[in-house]
């Protein structure tokens, strides 16, 4: 499928690289923040598809990515300690690099440099 430019993350509004998408959970340099910033709209592709599958793997990116900021915060108020957040952390990031390949793998033409490509090229967490 070929799929629709990503309003969210792919417009020159935003100056993000296409399929990134900045937020509490995921913005290290502004926030101090660990995270992957997979745009929860195209999966890092910078295309968005109307598929079933495409959409429920949106659901799941967008799912990891509040539990990433539930868990920072929750470290950082000392309610878990930090070997077991990290951990968690480091499951969720994996898990949304898997989802950046698995969205390369159902968008025909993703946007070039888009974020998904550079993960599966190991440029990213």
């Amino acid at each position: 499928m070929k799929g629709t430019i990503c309003e969210h993350c792919a417009s020159n509004f935003l100056k993000e690289r296409p399929g990134e998408f900045f937020d509490f959970d995921a913005d290290m340099e502004r926030h101090g923040s660990i995270g992957v910033p997979l745009c929860s709209w195209c999966l890092g592709t910078g295309k968005e598809l109307d598929s079933q599958k495409f959409q429920t793997l949106c659901q799941e990116v967008n799912s990891l990515r509040k539990d990433n900021f539930r868990i920072q915060i929750e470290m950082s108020k000392k309610l878990i300690k930090a070997e077991e957040g990290l951990s968690k952390l480091k499951k969720n990031n994996k898990r949304l690099t898997e989802i950046a390949s698995i969205g390369l793998s159902l968008v025909e033409t993703p946007v070039p440099n888009c974020l998904a490509e550079e993960i599966k090229r190991g440029q990213e967490p």
